[in-house]
Formats: C-alpha cells, sequence, structure tokens
C-alpha cells in the first residue's frame, strides 16, 4: 500500500475496490448495469493486461473522497458527482481517456445520453464535472466549480494509477509492451502537464480548491514513482523519461 500525503490528508491507493454505500433512489437501476461495463477495452492492451468495470472505478473514486478533509455537504456532493457523471457510460460503453482525445467518440453523444438518464438537480451535476473537464483539456476557458475539479481530478487519477499499478505488475512479471502501447504509457504525464498548467492559472481566492487539486495531481506523480522504487532498473524508457525530468 502507498500512502502520500496531499496537505493534511493522508491517500492510500491500493486499485482495489472498496464497497461504499450507493444512492437508493432512480441511480440504484444503473448500478448492476455500471458493473458489466469494462474499462480499458483498448485493442493496444495485450490480452490479460487489465480488467475493470465502471462500477469498481466509481467506488474507488468515493473511498478517494472519503479520505479527503471536506465538510460534510462537499463530501456528498463529490460523491453525487461521482456516482453520476460516468453513467451514460452504461449506455455507451467505456473507452480508456487517450482514446477518446484521439477522437474515437463524439463527446456530445454522453450528453445526449445524461439528459435522458438524469433528474434535473443531477443534470447539473453532471454538467459541472463535464465544464471542469472541458476546462483542463483546454476545450473552454470557463472557470469550473471547485468541487468538479476535485471530481474530476480524482477522476482521473484513479484511472491513470490502476492503469499504471497494472504496468508495473505486468513488467515485474517479466513481461513486455508492444511500441504500439508507448502513447498508453506516457498519457498520464502528458495530462498532469496539461492540467497543472491549467489548474495554476486559476485564482485560488475564488477557487479555494485549486489548490488540493493540484497537491491531488503531485500526489498521482509521487504514486507512480513510488512503484518503481525498488526496481528502477524495470523502468519502460517511456515512462523513465518523464520520471526523471522536472514534472
Amino acid at each position: 500500500m502507498i500512502i502520500a500525503v496531499v496537505k493534511k490528508t493522508s491517500i492510500e491507493y491500493s486499485g482495489k475496490t472498496v464497497e461504499v454505500k450507493a444512492p437508493s433512489d432512480y441511480l440504484k437501476d444503473y448500478f448492476q448495469k455500471a458493473a458489466q461495463v469494462k474499462r480499458y477495452e483498448d485493442p493496444r492492451y495485450p490480452a490479460g493486461f487489465i480488467e475493470d468495470d465502471l462500477l469498481s472505478h466509481i467506488q474507488r473514486v468515493i473511498n478517494m473522497v472519503d479520505q479527503l478533509d471536506l465538510d460534510g455537504t462537499q463530501n456528498e456532493e463529490i460523491k453525487r458527482m461521482a456516482w453520476v457523471h460516468d453513467l451514460p457510460e452504461v449506455v455507451l460503453g467505456d473507452l480508456p481517456n487517450v482514446a477518446r482525445d484521439e477522437g474515437l467518440l463524439e463527446e456530445h453523444d454522453e450528453a445526449t445520453v445524461a439528459r435522458e438518464m438524469l433528474n434535473d438537480s443531477d443534470l447539473d451535476l453532471y454538467e459541472q464535472v463535464e465544464t471542469a473537464s472541458d476546462y483542463l483539456k483546454g476545450k473552454s476557458n470557463e472557470i469550473p466549480t471547485g468541487n468538479a475539479l476535485i471530481l474530476k481530478v480524482l477522476d482521473s487519477i484513479d484511472g491513470n494509477l490502476f492503469f499504471h499499478r497494472h504496468v508495473y505488475d505486468w513488467i515485474k512479471a517479466g513481461r513486455t509492451f508492444d511500441e504500439d502501447m508507448n502513447s498508453a504509457l506516457t498519457y498520464t504525464f502528458k495530462q498532469f502537464q496539461n492540467y497543472k498548467d491549467r489548474l495554476s492559472a486559476i485564482d485560488a481566492n475564488e477557487v479555494p480548491e485549486v489548490l488540493l487539486a493540484i497537491d491531488l495531481l503531485d500526489f498521482e506523480i509521487e504514486y507512480i514513482r513510488g512503484l518503481w522504487d525498488s526496481d528502477e532498473d524495470l523502468i519502460p524508457e517511456s515512462i523513465a523519461f518523464y520520471l526523471s525530468s522536472d514534472l
């Protein structure tokens, strides 16, 4: 178990799913379906490399939210965002961010499904997270809400750390990757740099949560670095390049 300190908060992340209490309202009908949505379904990944599902991902994100030093109202809203923002994937299926960013899915498809699935209050939370996503990706300069920023950063962190945990286990077991995996191996670091730049442009006096979001990004890199602490000779060159740079 790797523990990293984020300000005054310690986060534990093992990549294992921790069951959390699900909402008991109309959303509950989607959760069993979410468990059937497979993540990381990318043809570039070798067979047997990684397995995950949407419900497990949501539960891991909520577990991280619960480890942050937030007041009750903020905690509950961010967790509600975690439950609703990925639910369109129950209909559309999941694509890894690296594939999504390469234009393999039209994002307006998700928005259309969200409007059909969610009530007005949940749709508002979904749209707040989408605003945060667009801002972090440089698609919009609309400043997101602080809660949406935290959720979007945690959502990305889980996807990245779960992936890199499996990269480490795969290589530690003596296996290798083809060259066409390089874009996936380096995606986290490029995303980190982009997100850090975008977050640094937000006035912390207006959105104080941005400071926590930046610290969470630093935790992400330290976690990945910690994976390889005792096995530096095994680090793929594409990952070693970024870990040795001034991130």
